[in-house]
């Protein structure tokens, strides 16, 4: 490829240079506002613990294997709720390959996302890697007790944990 072809593949079709923190966080094409805005409300709603969502960008997401959720009160006192973690490790990821699979559709399959569109698939692959958990939880039987009630902490206010023989239900 010659150097000018590559020169104008650094632009985003919104007309900004594309860097990595432009689509995740700042791309008006991508709805990424409007995605990270989705996982706030969500975080919000199943939040049942108090816990306030860390300021979001690049550092978080660079780093989001090594974010703990503390359950005391500043550095001398820390000990992980390890249930809120995942619950914010997962739907920081979540949201990231929602924005990431928006962007990569529009230039590879010319489509476009509409906002209703893009809650819905954000929405439906999170209910999916949910009941995927539960699923997995449910497969184990040695440990099965003890790991649904860690996935009812995590998810508490999502879903609604089944009766024996009975399918779960995502609330979301």
């Amino acid at each position: 490829m010659k150097s000018e072809e590559w020169k104008s593949k650094q632009y985003c079709a919104c007309g900004a240079i594309e860097t990595i923190e432009h689509i995740i966080f700042e791309c008006k094409l991508h709805k990424a506002k409007r995605t990270w805005k989705l996982l706030k409300e969500t975080w919000t709603r199943i939040d049942n613990k108090g816990y306030k969502l860390p300021k979001l960008n690049m550092n978080i997401i660079k780093g989001l294997s090594c974010i703990r959720m503390n359950k005391g009160k500043g550095r001398r006192n820390f000990e992980e709720d390890k249930s809120v973690t995942k619950r914010l490790k997962t739907l920081i990821g979540l949201t990231v390959w929602t924005i990431w699979k928006n962007r990569n559709s529009r230039i590879f399959n010319e489509t476009v996302v509409t906002k209703k569109l893009l809650m819905e698939t954000w929405k439906t692959t999170l209910r999916e890697r949910i009941s995927l958990e539960w699923k997995i939880i449910d497969l184990n039987p040695r440990t099965k007790g003890l790991e649904q009630t860690k996935f009812a902490d995590k998810w508490a206010n999502a879903v609604k944990i089944p009766d024996k023989g009975k399918a779960l239900a995502v609330t979301l």
